[in-house]
């Protein structure tokens, strides 16, 4: 199973072969397995989204916890521009924006598979109709 923090562009190109492609002699098993698996994607999908809601809850929370922070231990009144350099140059901060960053591109990443799985589910159910229709034209 698939879980949010081996995700990577590497993974996702390494499953696009396994997971998306279509030929004729497994079609119908795609057919059959493709509710499944987008499905699963999903599921992933979901983790990876609260994972980002996660990182972007610390991420206020730190910041906040930094803002107040930088206002006490300041001997002068600070800026809202002096706050804001304070935070960002804090290596927790920066931290903590790496991991944001990383969680929203998991979830892109995946996006992309499952837009993937949409057309292959389209294409799957065109040449389910083109097979029935050609048996059709045979048996008569």
């Amino acid at each position: 199973m698939l879980k949010t923090d081996n995700i990577s562009s590497e993974k996702i190109q390494e499953l696009i072969p396994k997971v998306l492609e279509i030929n004729d002699g497994n079609f119908e098993v795609k057919l059959q397995e493709q509710p499944a698996i987008f499905t699963t994607f999903s599921c992933v999908l979901a983790d990876a989204a609260r994972e980002v809601a996660s990182v972007e809850g610390g991420l206020d929370t730190l910041i906040a916890q930094k803002a107040i922070d930088a206002k006490n231990s300041s001997t002068k009144k600070l800026t809202v521009a002096d706050t804001q350099a304070i935070i960002d140059c804090d290596n927790e901060v920066i931290t903590q924006r790496s991991l944001l960053a990383d969680s929203q591109k998991k979830v892109s990443l995946l996006k992309g598979l499952l837009k993937g799985l949409e057309y292959q589910k389209d294409c799957l159910v065109q040449i389910s109709a083109n097979k029935r229709k050609e048996k059709e034209i045979y048996s008569t």
